[in-house]
């Protein structure tokens, strides 16, 4: 039928179309839980003129309560039904109901996904030598990059280095005093507890260095 309408003419038991090019479409009153369908392609008869509404059974997650021309309705958040239904079926409070639903879906079933990414911060500068330098020097936080910096390797040789050197420079400081000294007593019980002097002529040769 044309969407060009020339008269409607309603009846308690339907409403009647007529359009310009001569159409004619009666649209039935249905029951509860159905609705007046007016698609061509569910129709016994698709060329038939007069055309005829059909009774088709209201989809799952509406509703129909009562006879009429009007179509189902959607059921409310937190309600459900299936196919042909009178009434809406209330959810439990457990469950994920939007309007429209058809089965519950239980809460701890639902994943939330976030669809939200940071933009990449643009560089302070874009030439080449210095994006290279700031790659090549930068240590980060991950362990590969700390252990193939050269500042860790550096850091590794400098500070056994230096303790070795204070200690060379104690002994020195220490070998210029007395040999009763408090110095002297300090560095030989130090030397006594890690093995390095076992005997007076051991720690005669430190004292003499």
């Amino acid at each position: 039928i044309s969407s060009e309408l020339i008269n409607l003419v309603s009846t308690p038991s339907g409403l009647v179309v007529l359009d310009v090019s001569g159409g004619i479409l009666f649209i039935l009153s249905t029951p509860p839980s159905y609705y007046a369908s007016t698609d061509p392609h569910l129709a016994p008869d698709p060329i038939a003129i007069p055309s005829i509404s059909t009774t088709q059974s209201c989809l799952a997650g509406m509703m129909k309560s009562d006879a009429g021309l009007h179509p189902c309705s959607l059921c409310p958040r937190g309600w459900r039904s299936s196919v042909g239904s009178i009434n809406c079926t209330v959810c439990n409070a457990s469950a994920f109901c939007p309007p429209g639903t058809v089965a519950e879906v239980s809460q701890t079933e639902l994943q939330t996904i976030s669809q939200a990414y940071p933009y990449y911060k643009n560089p302070d500068t874009t030439l080449f030598d210095d994006v290279l330098l700031n790659n090549v020097f930068h240590i980060g936080s991950t362990r590969h990059c700390v252990v193939v910096s050269p500042t860790f390797w550096t850091l590794i040789v400098l500070i056994p280095l230096l303790t070795l050197i204070g200690i060379l420079l104690m002994c020195q400081q220490c070998s210029r005093s007395s040999h009763d000294s408090a110095c002297m007593k300090t560095i030989k019980k130090w030397f006594k507890r890690t093995d390095l002097v076992v005997s007076q002529s051991a720690f005669s040769k430190v004292q003499q260095w």
